[in-house]
């Protein structure tokens, strides 16, 4: 018969024993799962002392104006890929701070993410200013399904990463007050010159980032860089003077509200493949009350507007020589007729606007059109600026009037008509309105050119009259003939003129050949003209006046 032995009580406890050591270990396990942050957290490389010193002592010296200086923070490993790579902190000195980490995140997280924000709703963000899609505020989302914006939010949001900010860049920041959008970018695309600056009442805006999820193939040559603008003497911007071309898992940061003007210039990629960001703002608590720009509206108003004083309409060049001036010698017979004119009338009156195509003689538009959209320059080479308001070329100089005169006399005859007495008469007739000033500007739209609204710049009331005119482009038709054509392609080009009423587009004009547009602005309405992008295959021109009501002087 088997005995059935006893448990050796030594090994008794000894099992005992390593069941605790084994319990306790897992229960630490446990604990240090629970106690990890369930956010995405900044690479530990980019955490030590003494690269943060290093970091914020370059960023803070107000007198560190070099192109950029690079801060290695240490290197970064890559098992799946068998690399490394280092991790290097850069701050841009001119023409304003700008931080820059590079590979500031786990990559495996970012394309996760992307993922993520593959599967959420995006609007169409699209007036003056900018043309994008974007989410809603991820704020929003941290509730739901998405774990990865959810992650991505809390750690932006953590006091680790604030603080991490702070000490980087010297600005203290409110504790959880962010906000956290992500931007797609496609061809055309683009966001015009801004500060980023926004203040309530208790707090604003203190840093603004750009967490770049470009495909990571992007190259310079596929647009869509940070553009950093220099700035004249009174603070506001000038040009483009540094740019910073996108790049996968980079993180760019700035101060704003210190005149930081930049833009994010036009998508060129063209394979389907758009500009992928994440960008928001960390706020901090006013110290005092900051207007958003650096000049009162009247100081700004007197130093930028060229059509600042409507003048006296001319009569004509010299007494002799009225009859020079007359209507027919210019104006399309068509729109000279008794019954044509009523029509218009009866039109502008019911619409306050009127679109008449083909507006001047053929011979006198074809001589026009030769000078004025030829390939000889005739257009100043310095833009009308500030870029924050307009960019175009315009007719600035002197030098070039004496180049149209030289080209051709019947289109300096034709652009005295348009000044004259004898246009504004003709303007009274098709709009039962009389005029007795008017404002003049010639401009020319090519690829970059736009005007934007701005809360301190502001047109007087009167009437647009706007007349288009843009080189005729040939091309083969059908049976193999050169034909002439000057369509404009709305869609993809920009370039229309815009109005509205700051919350609703009232309407819109396409740019044209040889094409008069009247729309009776009055207040409350504002235009502007998109911006031309890199597809459109010309430039556009105008004539662009303010005619000026008799009583309304």
């Amino acid at each position: 018969m088997k005995v059935k032995e006893m448990p050796n009580m030594e090994s008794k406890l000894q099992n005992d024993e390593e069941g605790k050591t084994i319990k306790k270990a897992k229960i630490e396990i446990l604990k240090r799962k629970e106690s990890k942050p369930n956010h995405i957290e900044i690479l530990e490389c980019y955490k030590n002392k003494e690269f943060i010193e290093k970091f914020r002592n370059v960023f803070c010296d107000s007198n560190f104006s070099e192109n950029q200086k690079e801060i290695r923070a240490g290197v970064i490993e890559f098992p799946e890929k068998d690399i490394t790579v280092d991790a290097i902190g850069t701050v841009i000195g001119y023409p304003f701070h700008v931080g820059v980490l590079s590979n500031v995140f786990d990559p495996k997280f970012l394309r996760k993410l992307k993922k993520e924000l593959k599967e959420i709703q995006w609007h169409r963000r699209l007036n003056d200013l900018y043309d994008f899609y974007q989410t809603d505020d991820l704020g929003y989302m941290i509730s739901g399904k998405y774990e990865k914006i959810k992650q991505l939010y809390h750690g932006l949001c953590s006091e680790e990463c604030i603080t991490f900010m702070e000490q980087l860049t010297g600005t203290e920041l409110q504790r959880g007050r962010i906000d956290l959008a992500a931007q797609q970018y496609e061809e055309g695309g683009f966001l015009l010159c801004h500060d980023d600056f926004v203040t309530g009442d208790k707090y604003s805006r203190k840093i603004a980032f750009i967490l770049y999820l470009v495909d990571e193939t992007w190259s310079e040559r596929d647009g869509g860089a940070l553009g950093l603008f220099s700035k004249d003497k009174d603070n506001c911007p000038v040009k483009v003077v540094r740019k910073i071309s996108p790049k996968f898992n980079t993180l760019a940061f700035f101060l704003t509200g210190e005149s930081s003007y930049h833009e994010v210039q036009e998508v060129l990629r063209n394979d389907g493949v758009a500009r992928w960001s994440v960008t928001g703002w960390f706020y901090g608590i006013n110290k005092k009350k900051t207007e958003n720009d650096p000049m009162a509206c009247d100081e700004f108003n007197k130093k930028y507007q060229t059509l600042s004083i409507p003048r006296p309409i001319e009569a004509t060049v010299s007494s002799e020589n009225d009859a020079l001036y007359a209507a027919e010698n210019f104006i399309n017979e068509r729109y000279l007729k008794k019954d044509v004119i009523e029509k218009v009338l009866d039109k502008f009156i019911e619409n306050s606007c009127i679109e008449l195509h083909s507006f001047l003689k053929d011979d006198v538009y074809a001589d026009f059109i030769s000078v004025m959209g030829g390939t000889e320059g005739v257009w100043s080479e310095n833009y009308v600026l500030p870029p924050n308001l307009r960019r175009y070329n315009a007719l600035l100089e002197p030098e070039c009037y004496r180049k149209i005169a030289q080209k051709s006399k019947k289109t300096m005859e034709t652009i005295a008509f348009l000044k004259s007495k004898h246009f504004s008469n003709y303007l009274s007739a098709i709009t039962g309105l009389e005029y007795s000033k008017a404002i003049y500007e010639f401009r020319k739209f090519d690829t970059g050119s736009y005007t934007l609204l701005h809360d301190h710049y502001s047109e007087p009331n009167g009437l647009d009259v706007i007349f288009s005119f843009m080189p005729f482009n040939s091309k083969d038709d059908s049976s193999g003939l050169s034909v002439a054509t000057s369509v404009w392609d709305d869609d993809s080009w920009g370039g229309l003129t815009h109005y509205t009423d700051s919350v609703d587009e009232l309407k819109r004009f396409s740019p044209g050949a040889n094409k008069l547009v009247l729309v009776y602005r009055d207040t409350g309405v504002k235009k502007f003209v998109r911006y031309t992008t890199n597809a459109a295959n010309c430039p556009r021109y105008e004539f662009n006046s303010i005619f000026i009501e008799a009583e309304d002087q």
